[in-house]
């Protein structure tokens, strides 16, 4: 049989082994104070009083001096334990033996003793103990027998003594192994739990989204660098042992008459964010999940999704109508031709050709939007991308070169935008102004590339005309509105997706003159989502 290897113990089991020697202590202290008073009740100590006082004695100073070496931890737990269970089935059996025998009860001690320090070991160690045990008091009997062959030697009793240890030494073994493995199944499933709990505090660490859990007090218990950033408003940023701010909490106050519904949240600095509680527990006194999202990002996905629908409906309507525009300008570019029309019919002629033209304008720009991903974003200078803007508008209307003039301050300013995309709203923006600007003033266009204070690149293009009326600047950006019937109505508006796609808002703000002045402002390049580069040298032809 291969030897059985003893499992070091746990550190927790000391303290039993501790405790067990205090028991020790308090019962050999009561038989020495009932010997010594002459109060020991019959049959303890019947045989020889004297020997019995005196292995009580000798019992208790060996169990004082184990307190000592238990608490000090040395020798190793095995051999302690091993040493005190020899002192007890010695010390025990010979109290036994001055006291008459088996029969005189005192073996129900060694019982407690197996059965106690049977729990604390493992393997074949428990059945030794016991065999040890009821080897022992079989000893004592034989030997009393061979001493005085006249006295009652009951070996039945003995036997069933032996038993009992047996059978508790091996139902403690038992039950203590069944807790053993229920403590690893505990102690395994707590550090999974800790390792879920670290889990999801990290990604929920990492979310872009704002997260903030809360008991029914408004004190929060977890919240992300996110969120941090978003309720901080520039004061101090709260951490789990604050409370919730107060425009947050009458949002929650408000939230909970009603059902969980995304809405918007207005913070004391200015900003907006989209905002979802969701209660923890039935009851929402218990706690609450509160969720912060930019309301950029929805805007963006909303975005996003509005151009994929505009690009279905773009394919749609050049499949539908260009064809038909196309069947028509050719029909009336040949009835212009014929030889037989007179002057009104050849103005009949050139009205069809002008608003066919101005359809086909039409269809081409709601095509552009479709092309929003042709190029991706990056970074360059702006300046030269204005002085081709400027000579591109020079050239197509046939304006002196002072007419339009741009400035940008720093020379070196780089912006990170779709080029295709900034030079489409830069031009819609500056025909508009050019359009509506009077010729008489020097310069008709000024483009100005700057910072603001928010390090945002912004390029403002300012006309030389009258502004847009107070009554009409709400409805500038809305599809198909144009204060001019040679416009589609189309330009302003697909320069506002476009730019809101790029990450980028575009304003109307009059100047203090009263001029239309559109600002473009871009965002920063650490408040955009990653997207792919470009090198510059791809678009140095444009």
């Amino acid at each position: 049989m291969t030897p059985t290897a003893i499992t070091p113990a746990h550190p927790h089991d000391w303290r039993p082994l501790l405790f067990f020697n205090y028991y020790r202590i308090g019962l050999l202290l009561l038989l020495v104070t009932l010997t010594t008073t002459e109060t020991l009740p019959f049959p303890l100590g019947s045989s020889n009083p004297r020997q019995f006082l005196l292995y009580s004695l000798i019992y208790l100073l060996i169990t004082i001096a184990a307190t000592v070496t238990l608490q000090l931890r040395r020798p190793g737990f095995y051999t302690q334990l091993l040493l005190l269970v020899a002192v007890d089935i010695t010390m025990i059996t010979l109290l036994m033996h001055f006291s008459g025998g088996v029969s005189s009860g005192l073996g129900i001690l060694l019982v407690v003793s197996i059965a106690s320090n049977s729990m604390l070991v493992t393997g074949q160690l428990p059945p030794l103990l016991a065999a040890a045990a009821t080897i022992a008091i079989l000893i004592e009997q034989t030997f009393t027998s061979s001493i005085s062959p006249g006295s009652f030697i009951n070996y039945p009793y003995a036997g069933l003594t032996g038993a009992a240890i047996f059978t508790t030494a091996l139902l403690t073994h038992a039950l203590a192994r069944r807790v053993r493995e229920s403590e690893k199944v505990v102690a395994q499933q707590e550090q999974d739990l800790v390792n879920l709990a670290q889990l999801a505090e990290y990604a929920v660490e990492q979310m872009g989204t704002g997260v903030i859990a809360f008991d029914g007090q408004g004190k929060i218990h977890i919240i992300n660098s996110a969120a941090r950033s978003i309720i901080a408003c520039g004061e101090s940023i709260p951490d789990t042992t604050t409370e919730l701010p107060l425009n947050l909490r009458h949002y929650i106050e408000v939230s909970h008459q009603s059902q969980p519904h995304p809405d918007t949240l207005h913070l004391n600095d200015g900003s907006s964010y989209l905002a979802t509680l969701t209660p923890i527990h039935h009851s929402k006194t218990r706690g609450s999940l509160l969720f912060l999202e930019d309301n950029r990002s929805a805007i963006r996905r909303g975005q996003q999704m509005k151009m994929a629908a505009m690009g279905r409906l773009t394919a749609g309507i050049a499949h539908e109508i260009r064809n038909p525009i196309a069947a028509i300008s050719h029909a009336g570019q040949l009835l212009a031709e014929s030889p037989t029309l007179d002057a009104t019919e050849l103005r009949l002629t050139e009205i069809i050709g002008n608003n066919v033209n101005r359809l086909e304008e039409i269809v081409t720009s709601i095509m552009q939007l479709g092309k929003q991903q042709r190029h991706p974003m990056g970074e360059y200078l702006l300046a030269p991308r204005l002085d081709e803007l400027s000579k591109e508008l020079q050239h197509h209307g046939d304006h002196p070169p002072q007419a339009i003039t741009f400035q940008v301050q720093p020379e070196d300013l780089r912006i990170c935008f779709n080029p295709s995309h900034l030079q489409l709203i830069l031009w819609n923006l500056a025909i508009n102004g050019l359009r509506h600007s009077r010729e008489e003033i020097i310069p008709r266009l000024s483009i100005f590339g700057y910072r603001d204070q928010e390090e945002r690149v912004n390029i403002d293009i300012i006309d030389s005309g009258n502004g847009v009326p107070e009554n009409l600047r709400s409805q500038l950006f809305e599809p198909f509105f144009t204060t001019d019937s040679r416009g589609t109505g189309l330009g302003l508006y697909i320069s506002r997706e476009l730019a809101e796609n790029n990450f980028a808002r575009l304003h109307y703000r009059p100047t203090t003159n009263g001029e239309s002045r559109f600002s473009l402002i871009v965002d920063t390049p650490q408040e955009q989502d990653t997207t792919p580069k470009f090198s510059e040298k791809q678009y140095s032809h444009e």
